[in-house]
Protein backbone atom coordinates (compact mmCIF):
# COMPACT_ATOMS: atom_id res chain seq x y z
CA UNK A 1 0.00 0.00 0.00
CA UNK A 2 2.57 2.29 0.48
CA UNK A 3 4.05 1.49 -2.46
CA UNK A 4 0.90 1.99 -4.29
CA UNK A 5 0.45 5.89 -2.32
CA UNK A 6 4.05 7.29 -3.12
CA UNK A 7 3.53 5.51 -6.89
CA UNK A 8 0.21 7.40 -6.58
CA UNK A 9 2.31 10.84 -5.34
CA UNK A 10 4.80 10.27 -7.99
CA UNK A 11 2.15 9.89 -10.49
CA UNK A 12 0.54 12.95 -9.05
CA UNK A 13 3.76 15.16 -8.83
CA UNK A 14 4.19 14.11 -12.53
CA UNK A 15 0.85 15.53 -13.59
CA UNK A 16 1.13 18.62 -11.21
CA UNK A 17 4.58 19.35 -13.16
CA UNK A 18 3.00 18.71 -16.19
CA UNK A 19 0.08 21.39 -15.81
CA UNK A 20 2.68 23.81 -14.02
CA UNK A 21 4.85 23.50 -17.59
CA UNK A 22 2.04 23.78 -19.66
CA UNK A 23 0.87 26.99 -17.75
CA UNK A 24 3.89 28.52 -18.13
CA UNK A 25 4.42 27.54 -21.83
CA UNK A 26 1.13 29.04 -22.21
CA UNK A 27 2.36 32.22 -20.17
CA UNK A 28 5.76 32.45 -22.30
CA UNK A 29 3.55 32.56 -25.71
CA UNK A 30 1.28 35.04 -24.41
CA UNK A 31 4.37 37.41 -23.34
CA UNK A 32 6.21 36.63 -26.67
CA UNK A 33 2.87 37.84 -28.08
CA UNK A 34 2.43 41.03 -26.45
CA UNK A 35 6.16 41.84 -26.89
CA UNK A 36 5.99 41.16 -30.46
CA UNK A 37 2.80 43.55 -30.50
CA UNK A 38 5.13 46.32 -27.89
CA UNK A 39 7.42 46.01 -30.96
CA UNK A 40 5.13 46.89 -33.65
CA UNK A 41 3.49 49.50 -32.09
CA UNK A 42 7.19 51.29 -31.35
CA UNK A 43 8.05 51.08 -35.09
CA UNK A 44 4.50 52.00 -35.97
CA UNK A 45 4.38 55.10 -33.50
CA UNK A 46 8.44 55.65 -34.87
CA UNK A 47 7.41 56.49 -38.48
CA UNK A 48 4.05 58.50 -36.92
CA UNK A 49 6.61 60.60 -35.01
CA UNK A 50 8.73 61.36 -38.12
CA UNK A 51 5.26 62.37 -39.56
CA UNK A 52 4.30 64.23 -37.34
CA UNK A 53 7.55 65.98 -36.56
CA UNK A 54 7.85 66.73 -40.53
CA UNK A 55 4.19 68.61 -40.44
CA UNK A 56 4.62 70.90 -37.02
CA UNK A 57 7.32 73.86 -36.82
CA UNK A 58 10.45 73.22 -35.23
CA UNK A 59 11.82 75.46 -33.46
CA UNK A 60 11.58 79.33 -34.31
CA UNK A 61 11.14 82.48 -32.76
CA UNK A 62 7.27 81.83 -34.41
CA UNK A 63 4.95 79.77 -31.29
CA UNK A 64 3.14 76.70 -32.64
CA UNK A 65 -0.22 78.48 -31.48
CA UNK A 66 0.15 81.28 -34.09
CA UNK A 67 1.45 78.84 -36.60
CA UNK A 68 -1.59 76.68 -36.33
CA UNK A 69 -4.18 80.16 -35.87
CA UNK A 70 -2.98 82.18 -38.51
CA UNK A 71 -1.90 79.29 -40.87
CA UNK A 72 1.76 78.43 -43.00
CA UNK A 73 0.69 80.71 -46.11
CA UNK A 74 0.14 84.07 -43.46
CA UNK A 75 2.86 83.82 -41.24
CA UNK A 76 5.50 83.64 -44.29
CA UNK A 77 3.11 86.50 -46.19
CA UNK A 78 3.86 88.16 -42.77
CA UNK A 79 7.80 87.65 -42.57
CA UNK A 80 8.48 88.35 -46.44
CA UNK A 81 6.03 91.97 -45.62
CA UNK A 82 8.15 92.28 -42.33
CA UNK A 83 11.59 92.16 -44.43
CA UNK A 84 10.27 94.27 -46.78
CA UNK A 85 9.64 97.05 -44.80
CA UNK A 86 12.35 96.85 -42.80
CA UNK A 87 15.11 96.57 -46.25
CA UNK A 88 12.96 99.58 -47.49
CA UNK A 89 13.15 101.96 -44.19
CA UNK A 90 16.58 101.63 -44.56
CA UNK A 91 16.54 103.41 -48.60
CA UNK A 92 18.49 106.70 -48.66
CA UNK A 93 15.72 108.78 -50.25
CA UNK A 94 17.67 111.32 -51.96
CA UNK A 95 18.88 108.32 -53.42
CA UNK A 96 15.88 106.47 -54.18
CA UNK A 97 15.40 108.43 -58.13
CA UNK A 98 18.70 106.47 -58.91
CA UNK A 99 18.44 103.41 -61.35
CA UNK A 100 21.11 101.70 -59.36
CA UNK A 101 19.73 102.83 -55.80
CA UNK A 102 16.45 100.95 -57.03
CA UNK A 103 18.53 97.70 -58.23
CA UNK A 104 20.14 97.95 -55.08
CA UNK A 105 17.39 97.55 -53.29
CA UNK A 106 15.15 95.48 -55.17
CA UNK A 107 17.95 92.73 -55.23
CA UNK A 108 17.89 92.95 -51.37
CA UNK A 109 13.96 92.74 -51.15
CA UNK A 110 14.30 89.16 -53.38
CA UNK A 111 17.08 87.98 -51.39
CA UNK A 112 15.78 88.60 -48.53
CA UNK A 113 12.39 86.87 -49.69
CA UNK A 114 13.86 83.56 -51.02
CA UNK A 115 15.80 82.96 -48.01
CA UNK A 116 12.84 83.11 -46.12
CA UNK A 117 11.24 80.43 -48.31
CA UNK A 118 14.11 78.66 -48.38
CA UNK A 119 14.32 79.27 -44.86
CA UNK A 120 10.97 77.76 -44.16
CA UNK A 121 11.25 74.70 -46.73
CA UNK A 122 13.68 73.51 -44.52
CA UNK A 123 11.82 73.92 -41.15
CA UNK A 124 9.19 72.09 -43.68
CA UNK A 125 11.57 69.13 -44.73
CA UNK A 126 11.03 70.46 -48.06
CA UNK A 127 13.88 70.84 -50.55
CA UNK A 128 13.35 72.65 -53.54
CA UNK A 129 14.40 71.11 -57.23
CA UNK A 130 15.92 72.83 -59.76
CA UNK A 131 13.80 73.16 -62.53
CA UNK A 132 15.34 71.95 -66.03
CA UNK A 133 14.77 74.73 -68.84
CA UNK A 134 15.41 73.30 -72.52
CA UNK A 135 17.26 75.20 -74.51
CA UNK A 136 16.36 74.28 -78.28
CA UNK A 137 12.60 74.93 -79.31
CA UNK A 138 11.22 71.33 -80.35
CA UNK A 139 8.30 72.63 -82.10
Amino acid sequence: MAKKAAHAAETQAKQDNQMAQAQMDSVHSKVDGVLETIGLLNERLSSLEQSVSRMIPRDSLVPADVWSQLGHENVIASAISGSIHGIMSNVPLHNLNKKVTQELFADMVFQMAETILLKYGERMNQTVKAEETSDGDDS
